[in-house]
């Protein structure tokens, strides 16, 4: 998608979303070949976003595979490259899955999430907070305290809940702990009950 994004063979908005990190010519030289700056994240849960993830991981890649001429060179090219995302990513039923993923890029059904596109009038949570983002949905809406309880009970190995633990795993657990919290989160979205489709 990146690919296609910085060769203008995506929507003209998404191209505009690049235009902030790319480097001006008396930027490049020698010492420093990378083609986008690094966006500045305040946050953990905004750096893991697209945008800044991508920008990061594109930067890492070699001008010759970043130059290939057509989409599937580029694909071919970088097979060797490619980082499979963790097990857990992929765990639990497959409508939770694709909902907790969204929460973890910020594309939900959540008023802020919405709201930043543009297809909703208010950021603001039902329960009377200005701001419905993952964090204020699993960590803090009074509307779920009984389904947060439950969730703290079965991550009781984590010291404090943290968004990004819970969207995004952590690096220093195991594989069967990451899985656990990914099915704990996928068990609090269902007994919400905050997505309709559910």
């Amino acid at each position: 998608m990146f690919y296609k994004i910085r060769n203008n063979d995506s929507p003209l908005y998404l191209y505009d979303c690049l235009l902030p990190f790319i480097r001006e010519e008396n930027e490049l030289n020698l010492r420093n070949q990378t083609e986008f700056r690094n966006p500045f994240t305040r946050l953990q849960l905004f750096a893991n976003s697209f945008f800044p993830s991508t920008i990061k991981s594109w930067n890492k890649l070699s001008p010759q595979l970043r130059n290939a001429p057509t989409l599937n060179r580029f694909k071919q090219a970088n097979k060797n490259h490619t980082i499979k995302p963790p097990k857990f990513y992929i765990a639990g039923c497959r409508i939770l899955n694709i909902i907790h993923t969204r929460l973890r890029h910020r594309s939900s059904s959540l008023n802020a999430d919405l709201f930043r596109v543009h297809l909703a009038n208010d950021p603001g949570c039902i329960c009377g907070c200005a701001f419905e983002d993952a964090i204020h949905y699993i960590l803090e809406c009074c509307l779920y305290n009984e389904a947060r309880e439950e969730l703290k009970l079965r991550l009781v190995f984590l010291n404090e809940l943290k968004i990004e633990v819970l969207l995004f795993g952590d690096d220093t657990l195991t594989e069967m702990q990451n899985l656990q919290i990914f099915k704990s989160v996928q068990l609090y979205i269902k007994r919400t009950k905050r997505f309709t489709h559910l």
